[in-house]
């Protein structure tokens, strides 16, 4: 069973809560070759930089267990655009969210499927509810990384095409 306590750990200690995590979770790599079609602009030639990493806690597929991911977004840019996850609506339009800052300087954006766009600080101590039928994506506004947990059902399912429509992804 997993076990962390997010308040032994304390915000601003990256290496504790990144050890934590890491001993329950293989991290899903997201380089930016992974996600050409979310930035304009391309890196200095070749270079394929880390642009964040994802630790899932284990979780069973029953809408009643929970979802606790650590996103561990790096400082970068690639042009003039921040380091940024992708950005994604949920299938399931009753799915919140729920995310929590531990580490880091960033944005928590957030969208509707007419447009309309609103950022919110992603900072260590902030505790932010993405409700239902919003697009959500992190940004890291600074050079070190920038540390969340978002807790959601795993019913919610992620929908990464339709954030086209908030200028997220680049048509190709």
């Amino acid at each position: 069973m997993a076990h962390i306590n997010l308040l032994q750990l304390g915000p601003d200690n990256e290496a504790n809560i990144v050890r934590e995590f890491s001993q329950q979770s293989t991290p899903d790599v997201r380089r930016w070759s992974n996600m050409t079609a979310y930035f304009k602009d391309k890196p200095v030639a070749g270079e394929d930089p880390v642009v964040y990493k994802l630790y899932s806690l284990p979780y069973s597929e029953s809408p009643t267990d929970l979802m606790v991911v650590l996103t561990v977004l790096y400082g970068g840019r690639i042009g003039l655009e921040p380091f940024h996850t992708k950005g994604h609506f949920h299938h399931n339009p009753d799915g919140a969210e729920y995310v929590i800052g531990l580490s880091g300087r960033g944005t928590l954006e957030l969208g509707s499927r007419d447009g309309t766009k609103e950022s919110v600080p992603l900072t260590p101590g902030a505790h932010i509810l993405v409700p239902p039928g919003l697009a959500h994506r992190a940004l890291n506004m600074d050079h070190s990384p920038l540390l969340f947990v978002s807790l959601s059902s795993p019913a919610v399912g992620h929908d990464y095409q339709s954030v086209e429509s908030l200028g997220w992804v680049t048509p190709q």
